[in-house]
């Protein structure tokens, strides 16, 4: 694999890291947030997650089953 996919498959893998955490967070009860914002922050973490595994998908240059399963997902 060329060292340019593979750290944009390392980006892919922190952004999608990242948004995993916030929606652990988000689904953490809070006395300090209200429903509403508990499920805007989630939506957020949501997307982190969608946009770390389009951004591994578009660093994998071959067909493979990984490829394929990030895709789908």
């Amino acid at each position: 694999m060329e060292k340019e996919n593979l750290l944009t498959e390392y980006i892919g893998s922190w952004v999608l890291a990242i948004g995993a955490n916030i929606n652990a967070a988000a689904s953490t009860p809070s006395p300090f947030l209200t429903d509403e914002q508990l499920q805007e922050i989630n939506l957020v973490g949501f997307e982190l997650q969608a946009l770390g595994f389009a951004i591994q998908v578009d660093a994998q240059s071959e067909l493979n089953l990984e490829s394929g399963g990030n895709a789908i997902a």
